[in-house]
């Protein structure tokens, strides 16, 4: 009988073990699922209010509520909110973004066109300069959307050749190149 006794708590502490391993990997299952449920709403909240900054910003810019920003509208808006936007343009960074914008060069932005540029010039939550996104872009001669080997190495003769910086290469500093 204690054979049989100590067999019977053996088995039920061995059920009761078992029953607790299960209740805590519902309890790890339940509480993954919950994280994983608010992240996932955490982060659609977080899109819904990218999305409605992007047109309150797009909004500043359409002044006169056609649905499109011209490059006088985005002019206007730019002196209009100078702590909004910086207007500095003197290496021609603001005909350069607008024409960034304007995706299909109609001379008009749309909201989809807007938000497309928001959407390639934010990468993991870190908000490319418009000097970094010029710089790759402008680093793009033939404009497919990436830097080749050849383009690189003209930028880079071009840079080594351009001696006093001023994006020109003078009779002199060809000869010196």
């Amino acid at each position: 009988d204690e054979e049989n006794s100590e067999v019977e708590e053996s088995n039920a502490a061995e059920v009761h073990e078992d029953r607790i391993s299960k209740l805590r990997n519902k309890i790890d299952y339940l509480k993954k699922t919950i994280t994983s449920k608010m992240e996932d709403e955490e982060y659609t909240q977080t899109l819904k209010e990218e999305e409605e900054e992007a047109r309150e910003i797009f909004k500043m810019l359409d002044l006169d509520n056609d649905g499109f920003i011209t490059s006088t509208e985005m002019l206007y808006a730019f002196e209009k909110y100078p702590n909004e936007f910086t207007l500095d343009d003197e290496d021609g960074i603001f005909e350069w973004t607008f024409k960034k914008l304007d995706l299909d060069n109609n001379g008009f932005i749309t909201l989809e066109e807007f938000g497309e540029y928001l959407d390639e010039v934010t990468e993991e939550g870190h908000v490319v300069s418009d000097e970094e996104y010029k710089g790759f872009y402008d680093s793009d001669i033939d404009g497919d959307g990436q830097v080749s080997y050849e383009e690189l190495v003209m930028i880079n003769l071009f840079s080594e050749a351009d001696e006093d910086e001023d994006g020109q290469i003078s009779y002199e500093e060809f000869l010196n190149a």
